[in-house]
């Protein structure tokens, strides 16, 4: 695509695109603008049938549980605060011929690592699910992940850190043997120039609740003001082989869709951009405040992926409306509370329905994290996350489900299904799904090759893929799923729940495992 696009001739087209954009429970897939047919291997683009659930375990409550000495420590809680539940990263590593995966939970916004051993069996429903024990815990002080007091993970507006600076992810690199993660802030208002990247040497295992694991962190850093952090935060992948030659042999990229607020900055759509891979004498952001230090190393970058942003009548450099740009998605949805000028949007300003049968990535679609999977005769790259159906909407006051009227004393009763961020109502929809997005290795490669245009904003969409009973907690509200790991050996996939179970009033994560046709 080249030249300028305007919704007339997008509107021209969308009838030859329309028989292939409906939604399917099972998987949606849509045609788009063709990549190029140059396939590098003879695996098949994975699909829905691919993926047959296996069970799933349960992160303990806190870290070390059932010993209590941690059960009050908030750094050492597992549990995921409700304003945002996609922040629930998820890496691992094998120890000793033992699989482990580390997480994190609100506790109090410092996000502490936990790692927890995978559990000998599995269960078919949340609870009867075994509970993982925990192998190390590492804190906020001297040899915390995030170096003393927390002290490496902070962001342009809380230049000093602060409780809305969040871990959003997490990946373990076996190569160097370190544990990147990546960070953002929940209502980044300056998102442009906030660091972003970090990750710590785990130097000292120990075992026990009472004396924390020890670690080295480096960091934080960041890709300069040209991407927002909003879209740069949502995860770290390793890059398959077959796409590094194409930018510049970069290992590690980032993106994702990672909503939490401020939403015109993000992209609307699994973003990946590869970025170059910082060393422990690589310069950190540091200083009290914006601009900082001139000395610091700025990740140069290479766009992989990248979509239309959240300001749908806005224009690109080309001219064309930012919301054409965005990722596709299943038309089963609308508006509440539309507001024009053209475009007419609702959802805070930034949704618009779906034209000529096309669906545009919401305020609701999210991915919180992805891995590339290849087997014997499949490949991928599934991002993770969660995707809406229904009405929808975004409002000051929030709709009464029932009636949706507005519902001004925010007392609604919510309904099975009904997905909300627990502000009363006030963001939410009619009906929610977890989902993962599957983007095929061509894609990729003309993204990075080509750019816009040359690789399909319609991505394979697999809804609900756990094959078992929901969660003890979708009576109340449905979230989307969190981070993924594969392990390439048993060909099974290990994603988080963030809000699983209930232990007292709190959610608790859970982790679903699946096994990948070979």
């Amino acid at each position: 695509m080249s030249g300028h696009y305007t919704r007339r001739d997008f509107l021209r087209t969308a009838g030859a695109l329309a028989a292939a954009s409906g939604a399917m429970e099972a998987g949606v897939t849509a045609q788009g603008p063709l990549a190029p047919r140059n396939l590098r291997s003879n695996a098949q683009q994975l699909s829905a049938a691919d993926f047959t659930y296996l069970g799933c375990f349960r992160c303990p409550p806190y870290a070390f549980f059932p010993n209590r000495t941690l059960e009050n420590v908030q750094a050492a809680n597992t549990a995921y605060s409700s304003y945002s539940p996609g922040s629930a990263p998820l890496a691992s590593r094998v120890v000793g011929g033992e699989r482990r995966f580390f997480i994190v939970g609100h506790g109090g916004a410092q996000n502490q690592v936990i790692e927890i051993a995978l559990p000998p069996t599995l269960s078919p429903t949340v609870n009867e699910a075994p509970i993982a024990e925990t192998r190390d815990y590492w804190n906020g002080g001297s040899g915390g992940v995030y170096g003393p007091g927390n002290s490496r993970r902070f962001s342009r507006n809380w230049p000093l850190g602060g409780a809305e600076v969040r871990t959003c992810g997490l990946l373990w690199d076996q190569q160097r043997e370190v544990l990147w993660w990546s960070i953002g802030e929940v209502f980044q208002t300056s998102a442009l120039g906030s660091p972003c990247l970090g990750y710590a040497r785990l130097t000292g295992s120990t075992g026990s609740p009472s004396t924390p694991a020890s670690a080295t962190a480096f960091g934080p850093w960041d890709l300069n003001d040209t991407v927002s952090n909003h879209t740069a935060k949502g995860m770290i992948i390793e890059l398959p082989q077959e796409v590094r030659p194409f930018v510049g042999n970069r290992r590690l990229a980032m993106g994702g869709a990672h909503f939490h607020s401020i939403l015109g900055p993000h992209d609307f759509g699994p973003a990946v951009i590869a970025v170059d891979e910082p060393t422990d004498t690589s310069v950190p952001v540091s200083g009290t405040g914006y601009p900082w230090n001139s000395n610091r190393q700025v990740l140069s970058y290479a766009n992989i992926l990248r979509y239309g942003s959240g300001s749908p009548g806005s224009l690109d450099e080309r001219g064309n409306y930012q919301y054409l740009r965005r990722a596709h998605r299943p038309t089963d949805y609308n508006l509440l509370g539309q507001f024009g000028p053209f475009p007419v949007v609702g959802a805070g300003g930034t949704t618009v329905n779906s034209e000529g049968g096309i669906g545009f990535w919401t305020h609701l679609d999210v991915t919180h994290g992805a891995v590339w999977i290849k087997t014997a005769t499949r490949q991928g790259l599934v991002f993770t996350g969660g995707t809406m159906s229904g009405r929808t909407w975004y409002t000051t006051s929030g709709y009464v489900p029932h009636d949706w009227r507005p519902n001004v004393s925010g007392s609604g009763e919510a309904v099975p299904d009904m997905f909300d961020y627990g502000e009363r109502l006030r963001i939410g929809s009619e009906s929610y799904n977890p989902a993962f997005f599957i983007v095929s290795v061509d894609d990729l490669i003309a993204g990075a090759t080509r750019g816009y245009g040359h690789y399909r904003q319609d991505l394979t969409i697999v809804r609900h893929p756990k094959q078992a009973p929901q969660s003890t907690r979708e009576g109340t509200r449905a979230w989307p799923y969190g981070a993924p790991v594969y392990d390439s050996a048993s060909r099974r996939l290990y994603v988080i729940d963030p809000a699983a179970w209930n232990y007292g009033t709190e959610a608790k994560p859970a982790i679903h495992c699946w096994e990948v046709a070979e």
